[in-house]
């Protein structure tokens, strides 16, 4: 018995609107004109040359790029209660090639928001390598080839874990930064139980973006896997619909970012890992929150979840810092944990 779920429910990306501008959003996302909401870089091809002297040497630059934590942080946060949801990392090589230094560093920041959030950490079992192209061949499928065929494939021999983020450009991840799937394996466990039905089987996933950008500035997002920086100023709707809004070349981030104070002081532009952190967060929630995008924080429906605690109109880092997803999902999740 096989049971598919896939949610095209939004990344959280769409939190980097004010969430004055969110709470009114009821439905699915799409390629907004405001970018920044949604800003879009994926693929191994899509590296940023190194930018121009003209704009390398303007002072708002320079004061972007040194603005670095003076120390590193190395803390792997734990579980106070001894709780942990076992994680893969599955990286398709069609796609990118991240190190294993940088997916450890991707993983830890990943784990410190889930154990902020919930007080549950992060088990990493594995990380894999796949090129999703040569196992899509090998299937041989009279019908078109979907996620789930080849991470059956992945796994045919192997132990599924309880959740796995999945690195991969498609059309939709790398337009919206990620999104859920879950399925379900009658060989599997999952102590995370969600309220959505009752099964104890489901193996919950995120396919992500793993080049995703935050307030991105001056890109032709014409093919969202491959994107070409044209402007030394915003368009298309980008850096919040700001037009003409000048461009910062994030050399820590390897693409240009928006120069305003929104962005610059904000949590996802704090280290280039915050962003894709929380988006993990966000798409492992989704599986646990019935209202689909009314479940994004910000949203009226989270508001009235909440009590009304200024959960409609909350700052930016209040949202980003929660993953862009309502709290109440947190409580859902811990609440969830029935032992196999």
């Amino acid at each position: 018995m096989f049971f598919v779920l896939i949610l095209f429910l939004g990344c959280v990306s769409e939190t980097k609107e004010s969430a004055k501008e969110i709470k009114n959003k009821t439905t699915e996302p799409s390629q907004k004109q405001d970018t920044s909401g949604y800003p879009v870089k994926s693929s191994k091809n899509d590296a940023i040359t190194e930018p121009p002297q003209s704009v390398l040497k303007t002072p708002l630059e320079k004061s972007a790029q040194v603005k670095q934590p003076a120390e590193k942080d190395t803390t792997f946060k734990n579980s106070s209660i001894n709780r942990n949801i076992k994680v893969d990392i599955i990286v398709d090589t069609d796609s990118y090639s991240p190190t294993d230094s940088e997916l450890n560093e991707f993983f830890r920041i990943t784990n410190n928001v889930l154990v902020e959030k919930t007080d549950v950490e992060m088990k990493l079992v594995k990380i894999k390598r796949i090129s999703y192209s040569e196992i899509k061949n090998s299937l041989h499928l009279s019908r078109p080839t979907y996620n789930d065929d080849v991470l059956n494939k992945i796994y045919e021999s192997d132990t599924w874990p309880e959740f796995f983020i999945f690195l991969r450009a498609d059309d939709s991840s790398a337009t919206y930064g990620g999104y859920s799937i879950s399925f379900a394996r009658l060989s599997t466990c999952n102590r995370y139980k969600s309220p959505l039905n009752s099964r104890t089987d489901m193996v919950y996933g995120g396919v992500m973006d793993w080049k995703h950008t935050y307030s991105s500035c001056g890109y032709d997002r014409t093919d969202p896997k491959h994107l070409a920086h044209i402007s030394n100023v915003s368009i298309g709707g980008e850096c919040r619909n700001r037009k003409g809004t000048p461009c910062i070349y994030r050399s820590d981030f390897n693409y240009y970012m928006c120069d305003d104070s929104e962005s610059l002081d904000s949590f996802y532009a704090e280290n280039r890992y915050n962003f894709i952190a929380t988006t993990a967060i966000h798409e492992l929630m989704h599986n646990f929150g019935s209202d689909g995008n009314y479940d994004h924080f910000g949203t009226a429906k989270c508001a009235e979840i909440m009590g009304g605690h200024n959960y409609d109109d909350g700052t930016l880092n209040t949202s980003q810092k929660n993953a862009g997803i309502c709290p109440k999902l947190f409580d859902v999740f811990n609440a969830s944990y029935r032992e196999c």
